[in-house]
């Protein structure tokens, strides 16, 4: 899907995550001001990695649910993308924000409206809890 790739996925679990990134793109290109949200991914790859059942594996000292390589065009998760506790939805905002040349970081990401991108495919919304609400 636009030229990404998905990897260490099953046959089966592949075209899920096809059908997500679909769903993701869509949810990008609705709510933000995002023109061709699918050109951002051109020869990315997403890959699944070992974790725990939480979806969570470690990066030096640091556990994470997703890590995301802007230069090296890389996004690494720990659950797949079909799963909705999945970090992917998050990861490939990332990527839009680095390819877009935007902050990379989760700042005014509400107010760009990919928060509400993201919680419409994905359940993973570290970074855009509204800090005025109480849990």
């Amino acid at each position: 899907m636009c030229g990404a790739s998905i990897a260490n996925v099953s046959d089966d679990e592949c075209a899920k995550s096809q059908e997500f990134l679909r769903e993701f793109i869509e949810a990008i290109d609705k709510h933000t001001l995002i023109m061709g949200a699918c050109q951002a991914f051109m020869g990315h790859t997403l890959v699944v990695v070992d974790a725990d059942d939480h979806g969570s594996f470690k990066v030096g000292e640091k556990w994470v649910n997703g890590a995301t390589d802007c230069d090296g065009h890389v996004s690494f998760v720990g659950l797949p993308p079909s799963d909705p506790r999945s970090a992917t939805a998050h990861e490939l905002v990332h990527v839009v924000e680095c390819r877009t040349g935007r902050n990379p970081d989760h700042v005014g990401w509400e107010d760009k409206q990919y928060c509400t991108a993201i919680r419409e495919v994905s359940t993973f919304l570290d970074g855009c809890e509204d800090p005025n609400e109480s849990p």
